[in-house]
């Protein structure tokens, strides 16, 4: 088995085991695709910032080969409106994004950073693990760190996390494309009850980006919002070991396994 979420081919992406996501082993977790968008787009657009991501995820991601459709629905020099699109071999939309990219500059505009990096660095978190219960999956290619609450067991709560294989197989990904391999695991982070007694999927993801990740960890800081009526929301503030990144928010959709 290659030691990848993904193999090239081409134009085509393959997906390995690596993919599976906890809700059905014949499915992808949403991450590793919402990666593979963004880290498209990002070599699109090398000269500039990609501020926000918006995915919809129309159903459960199939483990099948698939290409990338990029269309430039807003040109510019400065501000780019993309629309993405994974497709599988039969044309079908398996995920689609829009991105608003803007140019960087170093004209000395203002800063601002009110959220402060406050979680303990992740040499002083204790490493754990989750399983999936499938063979081979997503948790196999991450290391994971705990640095608040009790991740993935009820409640608020905050991990690093980094990649220990790549996005695909020989290729060294954008930075950008941890916003979406890891962005997407908030609703898990900050489960209201365990994974193997409440199925809590996400629709979508918007992922807002103030820069690029520096470095291989990322931490989401995560908080899931329900009130008993089957939908809700997950909100993450999303660091690198610098200091703030940018926020996801998820819409949720809850049931009873």
């Amino acid at each position: 088995m290659t030691k990848a979420f993904y193999v090239r081919s081409g134009s085509t992406f393959a997906p390995t085991e690596y993919v599976t996501g906890p809700w059905d082993p014949d499915l992808s977790h949403a991450g590793p695709p919402a990666a593979l968008l963004l880290n498209a787009v990002a070599h699109e657009v090398e000269d500039m910032g990609i501020s926000r991501a918006t995915f919809e995820i129309p159903r459960g991601i199939p483990k099948v080969p698939c290409t990338i459709e990029i269309e430039d629905v807003r040109p510019g020099a400065k501000i780019r409106l993309l629309r993405a699109s994974l497709r599988s071999e039969t044309d079908d939309v398996l995920m689609s994004a829009h991105m608003w990219c803007i140019r960087t500059t170093h004209k000395g505009l203002p800063t601002s950073d009110p959220y402060p990096l406050e979680l303990p660095s992740v040499d002083e978190c204790e490493p754990f693990g989750l399983d999936f219960g499938v063979s081979l999956g997503y948790m196999d290619g991450v290391d994971m760190r705990m640095a608040r609450g009790t991740p993935f067991l009820g409640g608020p709560a905050a991990i690093w996390i980094r990649q220990t294989i790549p996005l695909i197989d020989g290729e060294s990904a954008d930075p950008y494309a941890l916003c979406g391999m890891f962005g997407d695991l908030g609703n898990g982070i900050s489960a209201i009850e365990p994974l193997n007694q409440l199925f809590a999927v996400n629709t979508d993801l918007t992922l807002y980006m103030a820069r690029r990740p520096i470095g291989e960890w990322f931490a989401s800081e995560s908080l899931t919002i329900s009130h008993g009526l089957g939908l809700g929301m997950t909100d993450s503030l999303v660091y690198d070991a610098t200091g703030f990144v940018g926020k996801a928010n998820q819409s949720i959709f809850f049931d009873r396994l």
